[in-house]
């Protein structure tokens, strides 16, 4: 099946969103900690985060061109189809 995230409503696409799977991204966060004369002290966590494959944004912001690829025993996944 091939699904064209453009053309969908908000709704549609919310429930598009909850039903595809999830992908892993890193999440990065920066810390500096200040001690008086001491040089800064810079920290940088990293964080495996589960995000849907496409948000209901992230759905609406599609070019016309992009799709999403569902088949059997696969994962979804987006696609550019030549025009």
């Amino acid at each position: 099946m091939i699904l064209f995230p453009a053309w969908l409503k908000f709704d549609d696409a919310r429930d598009f969103s909850e039903a595809l799977w999830n992908v892993t991204t890193e999440q990065l966060t920066r810390r500096t900690a200040r001690r008086g004369l001491w040089p800064h002290r810079r920290t940088i966590y990293e964080r495996p985060v589960l995000r849907p494959l496409l948000s209901p944004e992230e759905f609406a912001d599609t070019p016309e061109e992009g799709a999403i690829l569902i088949t059997t025993g696969l994962r979804p996944a987006r696609v550019w189809l030549p025009r």
